[in-house]
């Protein structure tokens, strides 16, 4: 079962990442506003069982950009596999170190 920061989303292999944001819009209320970026990674196993990620898009609200309609299928997203994604409110990743 997730934790307090985690969703669990069930979807199709043809979502696009325009979509995935919408659905953790309506249950982050904090995630609604113009600018909010929403950062994709892909998390996965490799072929020698370790797990490895890489940055497969982003989307802003309010704002459409060139990853708006790339499919979970067209990243090679297989079941199994996570998507981790950073919501940046204002639309600027928060500082490296915090005081």
């Amino acid at each position: 079962p997730p934790v307090a920061d985690e969703l669990t989303v069930y979807t199709w292999r043809d979502a696009t990442l325009r979509e995935l944001s919408g659905l953790i819009k309506e249950v982050h209320e904090g995630s609604r506003g113009r600018g909010c970026r929403f950062a994709f990674r892909l998390v996965y196993l490799d072929r020698g069982g370790r797990w490895q990620a890489r940055d497969v898009g982003s989307v802003v609200n309010g704002r459409s950009g060139n990853d708006d309609q790339r499919r979970l299928d067209d990243l090679h997203f297989v079941t199994g596999d996570y998507l981790d994604v950073a919501i940046y409110l204002n639309g600027t990743p928060p500082p490296a170190s915090l005081p």
